[in-house]
């Protein structure tokens, strides 16, 4: 979802409250709201509490779920990072395969698999492929000596780490929440957004609380929904610690 698209729902709730408020200022007395009022603000207690406590559990999920991704990427890029720096500590030039490849593979990821990703669909089966290549690469590294094989195995160990940190960040792409939960929180906010518009205040006093309500509840549950997908809209992890790996990386190459 863009930001203009969220702006656009707000404004658009808002203005629906402010209309949905003069019909009922016009339609519904003022002593049959100041009849019920007492009743009715329990009630608004009692469901702005417990919309308050789901709403609070929902934003820890999602926001946690877009860390997670976040620190996955960093994970991964890290360590593919580190797999580069080794290979190219190798001697005569003998890691030049697996920084090849990683390159590959950067490239891959910015130009296929992100993209794909911001559609909500699954990894690149390219990328993929060219991530396999990695590892095949650095498991048939000409090593001589002591020291090369430790390199080797640490090339390895970090090529595992960034295979970790893959799966982790496409994992994330498609968690999302249960539509059960956006059903309570719709019918919550809704049932409170009614409560508001049948409160005693009156003229533009009406219409500004039952705007200003309105558009504040329907601003949460949009960034919500924006930070539910990670990788898609305008709150979306980008592949810019993907196109370091990529500038880094070739940098390293072209220094041989």
């Amino acid at each position: 979802m863009s930001y203009l698209t969220a702006l656009l729902i707000i404004v658009a709730s808002a203005a629906a409250a402010a209309v949905a408020s003069l019909v009922v200022d016009r339609f519904v007395s003022r002593d049959l709201r100041r009849k019920y009022s007492d009743e009715a603000a329990r009630i608004f207690a009692q469901l702005g509490t417990m919309f308050a406590l789901l709403l609070a559990f929902v934003f820890s999920q999602v926001w946690a779920e877009h860390r997670t991704a976040e620190q996955a990427i960093s994970g991964e890029v890290g360590a593919l990072l580190g797999a580069s720096a080794l290979a190219h500590a190798l001697p005569n030039h003998a890691g030049k395969p697996v920084n090849l490849a990683i390159i590959t593979y950067a490239n891959a990821v910015v130009d296929d698999e992100w993209p794909t990703m911001a559609t909500g669909r699954t990894k690149s089966e390219a990328a993929l492929t060219d991530f396999r290549l990695i590892i095949e690469q650095a498991v048939q590294l000409d090593t001589t000596g002591p020291s090369g094989v430790t390199i080797q195995s640490q090339i390895l160990s970090q090529l595992a780490q960034a295979r970790r940190d893959r799966e982790t960040r496409i994992f994330q792409i498609d968690q999302s929440l249960p539509v059960a939960l956006w059903l309570v929180l719709g019918v919550l906010a809704t049932a409170l957004v009614t409560l508001v518009l049948l409160a005693t205040t009156e003229g533009l006093g009406h219409v500004l609380l039952a705007s200003v309500f309105t558009a504040t509840t329907v601003m949460v549950l949009v960034l919500v929904a924006m930070l539910d997908f990670p990788f898609e809209g305008s709150v979306s992890l980008s592949p810019a610690s993907f196109a370091k790996l990529l500038a880094d990386t070739s940098r390293m190459v072209a220094g041989g």
